[in-house]
């Protein structure tokens, strides 16, 4: 991919937490265009494995990790310093605030370089509420004081939040957390057939319908209220069933809470999936639910509507702040709101055709149409 690159492109170095699918497209587009540098921390998000053949698939960037934090400081990875240094870079990319990305700048002020010092933070609206409450704070200092050049963030509201709360409008640029839609509907028609032997595991009927949801079963996830919802609302609409495609800490709470509840036979667990098997997943449904309590942005959303399922979401979610509701195709509802979800689920459900596997994206913008903006903000040229 190097043909892209000229130059007079600015040098850059990315140093992140994890290598994680919802990344992989923006740092093979910020490869594509820079020719950076790209460092992890770490192989794989934390609380999250993700299966290393499936994941190089996708991967056209080369990278490199990090040597172990000293002292046992997970973050303190002084390497940074000799990197940073050392590569004259024009643009430093960093993932989060914390001493990763102190580092870095400390070795912008040690070498006096020019370079401008960016960091990815996924705050969510709630967690940016959160931060600014506080007396004192590593961000805030940063923000505030101007010790940083740029802050990505991947909701809209968020960057209104924390430019009314802290000034420097000019600082802020939002980016959702979006894949590519070309990798992803490339690969569904050959997944259709799949798909709907799949389906027939849980349905029998044409009528039925299949509510998905996809991601980690953990308590921020809102699960138990979604299980409790389903079964008060559906109680008695023997056609509609609930598939949880996951793991995490409270799998064997959920699942006890289903086989208790009067819709046992209808609420299933499929596991954890990856790749095509997740993508088949999400195309045997016929609406997608995500009723987070805090979710930075919802990169299942994403997915699940860029395959086209029609979507309950919560307004918690980082996702929300992009979309607009559809009748139909997209409703939010307070998550902590039984009446709220029950009428969202209700009301997609019953406005659904007939299930298709094939279906149009119904995502308003891809990452494509993004990136320009990304690189402006980026190299400093974007200052509205």
């Amino acid at each position: 991919m190097s043909e892209f690159i000229t130059s007079s492109s600015p040098k850059m170095l990315v140093i992140h937490r994890a290598l994680a699918p919802y990344r992989i497209d923006l740092f093979n587009a910020l490869y594509q265009h820079y020719g950076c540098d790209i460092y992890f921390e770490e192989g794989s998000a934390e609380n999250h494995t993700f299966q290393s053949q499936i994941l190089q698939e996708r991967i056209h960037f080369p990278y490199r990790f990090l040597k172990s934090g000293r002292g046992g400081i997970k973050n303190l990875r002084t390497e940074i310093l000799s990197i940073a240094e050392q590569g004259q870079y024009s643009i430093v990319l960093t993932s989060e605030i914390n001493l990763t990305t102190l580092l870095a700048w400390f070795a912008k002020k040690r070498s006096h370089s020019p370079c401008r010092l960016i960091s990815i933070v996924d705050d969510s609206l709630s967690i940016a509420e959160e931060e600014t409450r506080k007396r004192f704070s590593l961000k805030k200092l940063l923000f505030k004081k101007g010790w940083i050049d740029g802050v990505l963030l991947c909701d809209s509201r968020t960057q209104t939040h924390y430019t009314k709360q802290w000034g420097r409008p000019d600082m802020y640029h939002t980016l959702p957390i979006i894949q590519s839609e070309t990798w992803i509907r490339d690969r569904l028609p050959s997944l259709c057939n799949r798909a709907q032997t799949l389906r027939s595991q849980y349905v029998r009927d044409e009528k039925d319908r299949v509510l998905l949801y996809v991601g980690r079963l953990s308590p921020e996830k809102n699960l138990p209220l979604l299980i409790q919802v389903f079964c008060k609302t559906f109680a008695q609409t023997e056609h509609i069933h609930l598939l949880l495609v996951g793991d995490g800490p409270q799998e064997s709470t959920l699942r006890q809470q289903a086989r208790e509840s009067l819709c046992s036979s209808r609420i299933h667990f499929a596991g954890r999936k990856e790749g095509d098997d997740l993508y088949s997943h999400y195309l045997l449904a016929d609406v997608f639910v995500l009723a987070s309590c805090l979710e930075r942005f919802g990169a299942v959303a994403n997915e699940a509507l860029i395959i086209g399922i029609p979507s309950v979401i919560s307004t918690a979610t980082g996702i929300r702040s992009m979309l607009s509701e559809e009748s139909g195709k997209i409703v939010f509802f307070d998550p902590l709101s039984q009446t709220e979800m029950a009428t969202a689920l209700r009301k997609v459900l019953e406005e659904i055709p007939t299930w298709q596997a094939c279906r149009p994206s119904l995502m308003p913008s891809t990452l494509d149409t993004l990136l320009p903006d990304l690189y402006n903000f980026l190299e400093g040229n974007d200052k509205d």
